[in-house]
């Protein structure tokens, strides 16, 4: 996966703001909360991002696996930062 653009979205009373995982099990039907997958995660940019969440963040990543993400401009009222595994150093919170 690479050169994914998300730019200038709204968000309404969702549950989880940004949501990326790299823990899918088809064998198992879910995420398995383990990031072993070897696809790549590169080039992603969210800008602009606003609205409302339970979570902002739903990231389950293979740190091996990602690189260069940058997200900016992230007005999202959130209760909670949620949960951030594996994401890469680029991304400050």
């Amino acid at each position: 996966v690479s050169d994914v653009k998300y730019v200038q979205n709204t968000l309404s009373n969702v549950k989880n703001a940004i949501v990326m995982h790299s823990d899918y099990s088809k064998s198992k039907g879910g995420y398995t909360g383990s990031p072993t997958s070897a696809v790549a995660i590169e080039g992603v940019t969210i800008s602009g991002l606003k609205g409302s969440a339970t979570n902002l963040y739903d990231i389950v990543a293979n740190p091996k696996t990602v690189s260069d993400w940058s997200f900016s401009g992230i007005e999202v009222s959130a209760s909670s930062t949620g949960k951030m595994v594996g994401q890469p150093n680029s991304i400050d919170v």
